[in-house]
């Protein structure tokens, strides 16, 4: 649970963003993509590309690398809200347990 959940994942050769909505499985892809070396960048809270960072924010942070935004596929992954709110529910009942004496 000490682990920082870098969330946002650009890849320059394959083209592709995810502007990811947290808790829609982006721990899934990141776990997925990653060690395939498929990603290039992975946003997180002190970086240019933020942790659930919108695509706006993406936007401005590509121009600063000379890259356009628009020459990338980007896609979010939505959920169930009830799904949504029970991990959401489930996640800080984990972390409150985790600090509880």
């Amino acid at each position: 649970m000490g682990e920082v959940l870098y969330i946002m994942l650009i890849s320059h050769k394959h083209k592709f963003i995810t502007i990811d909505i947290p808790k829609t499985a982006t721990r899934s892809l990141r776990e997925t993509f990653v060690p395939q070396n498929v990603i290039d960048i992975v946003g997180g809270k002190n970086a240019d590309f933020y942790q659930h960072g919108t695509a706006q924010q993406c936007r401005n942070s590509l121009q600063k690398l000379d890259k356009n935004f628009s020459d990338y596929f980007s896609f979010v992954i939505v959920r169930n809200p009830w799904d949504r709110y029970y991990s959401f529910f489930k996640y800080f009942k984990e972390y409150a347990e985790k600090y509880k004496n």
